[in-house]
């Protein structure tokens, strides 16, 4: 009988961000700490790896065009850094200068402590005056609002507003929301981002369940040189050659008892292929193969985002910038919030300048119409729009743009019952494996928990299937239709 661990088994992973390089990283650690020879290939459509993580410095000055930490209340993007030999690097943010302000109408007002999408102190929530007094009573009457009975999904709009008050919604947890789903409140599913928000309505309330309970304090963290850190210790840690830069898949086809995966470059032949890309690029590819699974991921829309970082003199900005930032009410302006990123991490700027990081979204006030416009216009009008919020003197010294285009995943109502029907499709589908922030969690951690995920299933695909046949892939290899082409 043929011995499994002679021929190396084969998995493609599609996708070199954050969640695809975690995911073949993983995998490379369980082949050796399983004895399973497994052949990794990470084909990735760009010319560089990292995805979303794109870190630009110049001139004494660090930007992030995607995410610029995550936060540790997570563990798996810190124990990632740790794994890799990274932890002298990691830096937490400036915890002197953590206040957040919410921006109405051009004026900024300090969140009030302990308040998120929910006041976990109440004292200095009734002092702000943030909101009206009949809104701040409105806030505190929640305990005797009445649960909503049953366990149907409902959107964070309804929700909050329904425990809390619409004046709360409006000018705090909008704001917040927007700024960290690139999406309206309206639209974004209870259930599959605050679950455990509905528990609490249904134990008492939200106020009677944090007393009752020691939230962990939020901290944010980065890297010394950025998050590209991160993403390139990863790629390096991947077997010689196993990254493809510049290999866009052009289809994915069933071969007897694996998979074709072809690119403009070379054909590949797998055991099992783990889709680490947007749900909107997986549709497309499974549509070949499988019409239902590709409806359903099709079914999760995105949205676009523009990411525009602005470099000023320190004294040409009249705020004290003592902060992280802001979040902005809705109010006809396109601004959705801005990281006072010199304050947040000041090893990101030399102490004489000001480094701010502003964010639009598409779903905004002229949000679509902004984002079509070249890097000069943008960084206009984000600067146009900072300025009566910070008192900015001067126009900025330079400026970074980033496009995300449809890009960011909405988990919108019923999210939940989609990703049931997505997985039931997939137990049609052996070997065929997602990853990534379209699914359960759209936070660095999130995606290296999915890549992580995504790596331990394929393996343990691999160890069942050879237990059973350990003939896995030999007529494969010997069909002609879809030889690999060699390097």
């Amino acid at each position: 009988m043929d011995n499994p661990n002679k021929s190396p088994r084969k998995i493609v992973v599609i996708g070199a961000g954050i969640s695809g390089l975690s995911c073949a990283y993983r995998i490379n650690q369980l082949a050796e700490k399983t004895g399973l020879k497994i052949e990794i290939s990470v084909l990735e459509a760009s010319p560089r790896a990292g995805g979303k993580i794109i870190t630009d410095r110049s001139g004494g000055i660090l930007t992030e065009g995607g995410p610029d930490s995550f936060l540790t209340l997570k563990p798996e993007a810190e124990n990632l850094v740790k794994e890799l030999g990274l932890e002298k690097d990691l830096i937490p943010a400036n915890q002197k200068l953590s206040r957040v302000w919410i921006n109405d109408k051009n004026k900024l007002y300090p969140l009030p402590k302990g308040t998120g999408l929910i006041p976990s102190k109440i004292i200095p929530f009734l002092f702000s005056n943030l909101l009206s007094f009949s809104g701040r009573l409105r806030v505190i009457a929640e305990p005797w609002v009445s649960p909503k009975l049953g366990d149907e999904d409902e959107s964070l709009a309804s929700f909050i507003s329904r425990r809390m008050g619409p004046e709360f919604l409006q000018k705090i947890a909008d704001p917040i929301l927007s700024g960290i789903y690139a999406a309206p409140s309206e639209q974004i599913s209870l259930l599959s981002t605050f679950p455990h928000l509905r528990e609490m309505e249904k134990r008492g309330g939200i106020f009677q369940s944090l007393s009752k309970s020691k939230p962990g304090k939020i901290v944010f963290a980065t890297l010394k040189d950025g998050l590209s850190s991160l993403s390139n210790a990863l790629a390096q840690n991947l077997p010689g050659k196993a990254l493809k830069r510049d290999s866009p898949v052009l289809a994915i086809q069933r071969e007897h008892r694996g998979w074709a995966v072809k690119t403009s470059r070379e054909n590949f032949l797998a055991d099992s292929v783990i889709l680490a890309v947007p749900a909107n690029s997986a549709s497309l590819l499974c549509a070949d193969f499988s019409p239902e699974i590709s409806s359903a991921l099709s079914e999760i829309p995105f949205t676009s985002s523009v990411v525009v970082n602005l470099v000023y003199s320190r004294k040409s900005v009249k705020h004290s910038l003592k902060g992280y930032g802001f979040v902005s009410v809705q109010n006809g302006s396109s601004l959705m919030a801005a990281t006072f990123s010199s304050s947040k991490f000041p090893h990101r700027s030399n102490s004489d300048k000001a480094l701010i990081r502003v964010f639009f979204r598409e779903k905004s006030p002229s949000g679509e119409e902004l984002i079509s416009k070249n890097e000069d216009e943008i960084a206009k009008i984000a600067h146009q729009e900072l300025a009566p919020v910070l008192g900015l003197r001067a126009i900025p010294e330079e400026f970074r743009v980033y496009k995300w285009m449809k890009a960011h995943p909405v988990y919108c109502v019923g999210h939940g019952l989609r990703m049931k029907r997505i997985e039931s499709c997939l137990k049609d589908l052996p070997g065929i494996f997602l990853a990534g922030s379209s699914y359960y969690g759209i936070g660095l951690p999130d995606c290296i928990r999915s890549g992580q995920k995504a790596a331990e299933e394929s393996v343990q695909f691999l160890k069942n299937r050879h237990n059973k046949n350990p003939y896995v892939l030999q007529s494969m290899e010997a069909s002609p239709s879809c030889s690999p082409t060699r390097n």
